[in-house]
């Protein structure tokens, strides 16, 4: 929404951002802003408890914004790329393989040369499968299937099992953001968004009730739960 919010205040458009949240920056959060206290008082650095890292450094509205603007108050503020993942640890076989140890392990770069041919494949023909039968499909070993879900389903939030494989080819054929693991050093994500929000029209505590539009009038009508009522010609969820 703030990316969205600032492109269109670049352009001399005006617009309101509403949020249901007390604060910006939905699952971006760091220990300091967190309402349990615990987490405030572990450390006196914030660290991130949301989002963690940037994954690609090419077409990354974030990475773009940071080059070019750097952070407010934070001169160091700089981003590290590192190489993920960086261990691996087989529950099972009570085993930490570290990235050599990966290298040699034939299972598992069977599971990522599997899954790096999604790239190559067209979304409207494969067939209607999970991620997870794939995997089984393609004779990935079992041992590594729980791996499988740490690093690639758990992208989507889900397990292998309720990842649909049309979504995952789709998201590979169409990826465009290179392949770094970026993470910020010296500054937090939400020391960014606060820079992206300066200036904009932002409601928080507003949680939207309703969304009409009307044909005839050509009008978009956003309700809150409170009655509060905004008007526009477009609307963006």
């Amino acid at each position: 929404g703030i990316t969205c919010a600032r492109e269109l205040k670049e352009a001399g458009v005006s617009s309101v951002v509403v949020e249901a949240q007390g604060r910006i920056g939905g699952r971006v959060l760091n220990s300091l802003q967190s309402e349990d206290p615990r987490m405030r008082e572990f450390s006196k650095l914030p660290m991130e408890i949301g989002a963690e890292f940037m994954h690609g450094s090419e077409n990354n509205v974030l990475f773009e914004w940071m080059k070019k603007h750097g952070v407010k108050g934070k001169p160091k503020a700089s981003t590290m790329s590192l190489k993920w993942p960086n261990y691996l640890y087989f529950g099972k076989e009570g085993r930490l393989v570290d990235e050599d140890g990966a290298e040699k392990d034939e299972d598992l770069q069977r599971m990522f040369k599997v899954f790096d041919m999604l790239g190559e494949m067209d979304p409207d023909l494969v067939p209607e499968e999970s991620l997870l039968q794939y995997f089984a499909r393609m004779g990935v070993p079992s041992r590594v299937l729980d791996m499988g879900d740490a690093i690639f389903a758990n992208d989507y939030a889900a397990e292998a099992c309720d990842v649909g494989i049309k979504e995952t080819v789709q998201e590979q054929v169409t990826w465009n953001y290179g392949e770094d693991y970026l993470v910020l050093h010296n500054c937090t994500y939400s020391d960014i968004l606060r820079d992206m929000a300066e200036g904009l029209d932002i409601r928080l505590k507003w949680r939207v009730r309703e969304v009409a539009y009307s044909d005839a009038e050509k009008r978009v009508t956003v309700t809150s739960e409170g009655g509060e009522v905004l008007t526009g010609s477009r609307v963006i969820v």
